[in-house]
């Protein structure tokens, strides 16, 4: 998506560069400039809108902002588009705006054809997580790491804090019921509380491995898959309720 984006917005550039050149436009680069209090209050409703939309988006997240935010730049440049056309039609600077507005366009169908491709192995991660079963699981190892502030190699940053197996068929099914799904969102998984982790290790007739944090899930199934957990974590929360017979390594 990184370099698809590039070579559209060189596109664009390009293109500007000889829409400006072919009919020697002087570009106002004022953002706020408004041809009526009607055109001022559309620009102003249509950012309101999209602000409440990111917000919503945000807690509930999704993979959905990047084209929500190009879908809500193809309809401001759109409609300013039409603005400048309509009321200053000789100074031919609607052109780059129309340009500004096919590049959003572009990036918007882009997007949308990423975002789908995202989405996959969580698909596939969902379908793996519902066929999960404790009669479909002989044990569970569980490590248990912890941030330590005195490690003089990097290696060894993260240390081995506690551990368990795990075969008793109700606790397995405990830990399973807290893997919700729909909990799940695709995310690069930035990871900030570096206090612990756990690494579950399930083995049966489907191999799966699960590392714990308190906000995320990076999941191990034929490819690695970082997941945001949407709420509360409450596998993370199980594991910390210190109710296993660890053993301290």
């Amino acid at each position: 998506m990184l370099i698809f984006t590039i070579v559209v917005l060189v596109i664009m550039f390009i293109v500007s560069a000889i829409l400006k050149k072919k009919y020697n436009i002087q570009q106002d680069f004022a953002p706020l400039r408004y041809y009526s209090k009607a055109h001022k209050w559309v620009e102003r409703t249509l950012f309101l809108g999209f602000v409440i939309i990111i917000i919503l988006v945000y807690m509930n997240y999704t993979s959905a902002e990047l084209y929500l935010f190009l879908g809500y730049l193809v309809i401001l440049f759109g409609y300013r588009t039409y603005m400048e056309y309509k009321h200053e039609r000789e100074e031919k600077e609607y052109l780059l705006t129309l340009v500004l507005t096919c590049s959003a366009l572009v990036l918007f169908v882009g997007s949308i054809f990423f975002v789908h491709q995202s989405l996959e192995p969580y698909k596939m991660v969902v379908k793996e997580i519902e066929t999960l079963s404790p009669d479909s699981i002989d044990q569970v190892e569980i490590v248990n790491y912890s941030w330590n502030e005195n490690a003089r190699d990097v290696l060894d940053i993260m240390e081995k804090k506690r551990e368990v197996v795990l075969e008793d068929n109700g606790i397995i099914s405990k830990l399973l019921s807290e893997l919700s799904p729909e909990k799940l969102r695709v995310s690069d998984v930035d990871i900030k509380n570096k206090d612990s982790y756990y690494d579950l290790i399930l083995e049966g007739d489907t191999d799966f491995k699960l590392t714990v944090y308190e906000k995320a899930i990076i999941i191990d199934y034929g490819d690695v898959d970082s997941f945001k957990v949407v709420g509360s974590n409450k596998l993370y929360q199980l594991l910390e309720k210190d109710e296993f017979a660890w053993v301290l390594p």
